[in-house]
């Protein structure tokens, strides 16, 4: 009889114990561990690619969130609505980390509506640059 009595405790407590890791887990993945703050960000709009000297030139036409508010001042500012970024480098992930070091908000390209590529790039072929592009996980 006692053995039958401890059997029912250990399940109770085998009972308890998983309901006990399955909040803790649930509480610990259900978080956004992938958020990014708007503020931080440069939303791209326009992406062009040129070859000049041998050297690729990126440069990226985003979208500038001051001006962006829709706020009834927005005649009034004196900022332009969107910023050039440029960036050069050997290949194209170099010209694109470049442009990082001159721009102080993580560039955003999910929101690009158009590549340009320049006329150097479409005599040499552009297939490559728009495999890399396609790859990349965040253009769409």
């Amino acid at each position: 009889m006692l053995n039958e009595g401890m059997i029912g405790l250990n399940s109770s407590y085998k009972k308890c114990f998983i309901i006990l890791v399955l909040l803790l887990l649930t509480s610990i993945l259900a978080s956004c561990t992938g958020a990014r703050e708007i503020d931080t960000l440069g939303i791209v709009i326009v992406m062009g690619i040129d070859i000049e000297d041998g050297k690729i030139i990126v440069t990226n036409e985003v979208k500038n969130p001051v001006t962006g508010r829709g706020t009834e001042n927005e005649n009034t500012s004196n900022e332009e609505p969107t910023l050039f970024v440029q960036g050069i480098g050997d290949t194209l992930a170099d010209a694109v980390a470049d442009t990082r070091l001159t721009f102080d908000k993580e560039l955003y390209y999910p929101h690009n509506q158009l590549i340009i590529l320049g006329e150097e790039i479409a005599k040499q072929g552009f297939e490559p640059y728009i495999d890399i592009l396609c790859r990349n996980d965040e253009q769409r």
